[in-house]
């Protein structure tokens, strides 16, 4: 499970997540 953080952000917002974890994700992708 160590395929890098682009990876880690997808797997920690799944599509059925709340706006919060969503938003997180998001933000990580961003930077």
């Amino acid at each position: 499970m160590e395929a890098g953080s682009d990876y880690n952000i997808i797997i920690i917002a799944p599509a059925g997540s709340p706006p919060s974890t969503c938003a997180d994700a998001v933000k990580f992708e961003k930077q």
